[in-house]
């Protein structure tokens, strides 16, 4: 199964938190609890145009593609409130790339860390630290590509 994934896990009350002026920024119910907020290439295209280009980046040592600064910086200022999962993966027949990083009180409580193993382990701490049974299905491939997950919301004027 091929996949591109890149996207923020948080609760709906922190989803509320990110700022509104941010016209491709959508947040899209995965449950009663969670919000999958998707990186797609227009809300990176406007956060460089609105915040820059990437300097100080934290993170320029990982895997993260879609990762910029001023995501991260609004990813642990919302964990202050609650927990915030971004994660990132890119496989094709089952070989790729699989990173993430969980936030939790305004710092980094996991990775970045990649494979399978570790983002997996990413997700059940987010679940544990949200209070959600480890078991509990997120749902997260409903669409295997992240431009799917807006495709109904945007079209391609842009």
């Amino acid at each position: 199964m091929d996949c591109k994934l890149e996207a923020f896990f948080l609760n709906h009350q922190a989803a509320e938190m990110l700022p509104n002026n941010l016209r491709h920024l959508h947040r899209c119910r995965l449950n009663d609890q969670l919000t999958l907020v998707p990186v797609t290439r227009r809300l990176y295209k406007e956060v460089v145009a609105t915040f820059g280009e990437a300097r100080d980046d934290p993170y320029e040592d990982s895997l993260f593609t879609r990762l910029h600064p001023a995501l991260s910086q609004m990813a642990i200022n919302i964990s202050s409130v609650a927990p915030v999962l971004y994660f990132e993966v890119d496989v094709a027949s089952g070989i790729g790339e699989r990173s993430a990083i969980v936030w939790h009180k305004g710092e980094a409580v996991f990775g970045p860390e990649w494979g399978g193993s570790h983002t997996t382990r990413a997700f059940i701490l987010f679940q544990q630290l949200e209070g959600l049974p480890a078991d509990q299905e997120l749902d997260i491939y409903r669409y295997r590509f992240t431009e799917d997950w807006v495709q109904h919301i945007e079209n391609d004027s842009d």
